[in-house]
């Protein structure tokens, strides 16, 4: 099954993609998602991520960058929802990423990042072993969710708000950096297939 022009048109009007891309991303979507009638679980999700993280346990990692996929909490996501999301990651403005950013680490979706969620993410980061976080081989978990607190709490309320977050990301080096290696670590399932053969997706 491929997807119709104009669905392949206003995906590329909201999205970063090219045609190929899209064709290319849909392709290798169904794959990952084995057909089950185009949507993908969260544990075809968790799979992709095996495969770039071999040596780290990448599962509460894709937990979390799936959840803020699925918004609605149905335990799929459908391929608009999944190239929306990779389109940010991949091609996104530095705001738009902080933005994602900021939604990835907002785990329960309140509207405010705890000091317990942030070391959620750390500790899925790290368990990535894959160097995603700032100075990771140096600094424990606990200490980089600390000084970045310290940072970006700016009314000290024990909470980050969004316009803390992104005020802050402005001039924090560890903060950006930190961004960085989310927004690589999501997309790698496709930038490391992009190294290997060429094509974000399987290429037709």
């Amino acid at each position: 099954s491929s997807l119709q022009p104009e669905v392949i048109n206003d995906i590329k009007s909201h999205t970063g993609f090219s045609h190929a891309e899209i064709c290319d991303l849909y392709r290798q979507f169904r794959i990952d998602s084995k057909g089950k009638g185009g949507t993908m679980t969260e544990s075809d999700f968790k799979n992709m991520y095996r495969e770039v993280f071999p040596t780290g346990d990448p599962d509460k990692f894709a937990h979390n960058i799936f959840k803020t996929y699925d918004k609605g909490g149905l335990g799929s996501i459908n391929f608009r929802q999944f190239i929306t999301h990779l389109s940010v990651q991949l091609k996104g403005s530095y705001q738009q990423k902080l933005e994602w950013a900021f939604d990835v680490y907002d785990i329960e979706n309140t509207g405010y990042i705890t000091k317990e969620e942030l070391a959620d993410m750390i500790r899925s980061m790290s368990e990535l072993h894959s160097g995603a976080l700032p100075a990771e081989d140096r600094i424990p978990a606990n200490q980089l969710t600390d000084y970045i607190f310290e940072k970006a709490d700016l009314d000290k309320t024990g909470k980050i708000s969004r316009a803390e977050f992104l005020q802050v990301a402005i001039t924090s080096r560890t903060l950006q950096r930190m961004v960085e290696g989310t927004t690589d670590a999501a997309s790698s399932p496709y930038t490391k297939r992009k190294e290997r053969s060429g094509s974000l997706g399987k290429p037709g």
